[in-house]
């Protein structure tokens, strides 16, 4: 339920971003970018047994990057880092 809420949560501005970048192309251009997005992110398997959310959250970034975000205001937080966290030696 998380993740889906994650997932959903991050189309909806992935999704206006796009919109907003060619607000001022014709219909068919708009149409064009919507279907590129989400074909993207339907085509990301991000089922909970196999899938990767956190690289659906890595393509939605990018494209934020590449509407005019910063990287500022761009961040990916994974739930679980594929780096373990350092530990003191005892």
């Amino acid at each position: 339920m998380k993740i889906t809420t994650v997932v959903l949560l991050t189309l909806a501005p992935y999704t206006l971003v796009g919109f907003s970048a060619v607000r001022a192309a014709d219909p068919a251009a708009e149409r064009a970018l919507f279907h590129d997005i989400y074909k993207e992110l339907v085509e990301t398997n991000t089922s909970h047994s196999a899938g990767d959310t956190t690289l659906a959250a890595r393509r939605a970034a990018k494209r934020l990057r590449d509407a005019g975000f910063t990287e500022a205001e761009v961040r990916v937080v994974e739930p679980f880092p594929s780096q373990p966290l350092a530990r003191p030696h005892r």
